[in-house]
């Protein structure tokens, strides 16, 4: 959550949804949709292993451009620890 805040910090909007979908993928591996169950249950089946995030190899290569653009420079710059 703070990697994916600091590589977020002064992106524009799809740097952003990059960003988001690297940490939070949309697509789930598994025999249930989550949108139709209670958060409660939707957690337990992610908990137990029953479903898996996971990125196709469209977003996974849209998403090694984005990070091999990515400078320390810019992480230092964007961490404030205070």
């Amino acid at each position: 959550m703070g990697l994916e805040y600091i590589l977020s910090k002064g992106g524009d909007r799809k740097t952003i949804e990059i960003i988001a979908e690297i940490f939070n993928p949309k697509k789930m591996l598994g025999v249930q949709k989550l949108s139709s169950l209670e958060m409660e249950k939707e957690f337990e089946l992610l908990d137990n292993g029953c479903v898996i995030p996971y990125l196709d190899q469209e977003r996974v290569s849209e998403s090694r451009e984005f990070l091999d653009l990515v400078l320390e420079e810019d992480i230092i710059a964007n961490y404030n620890s205070k």
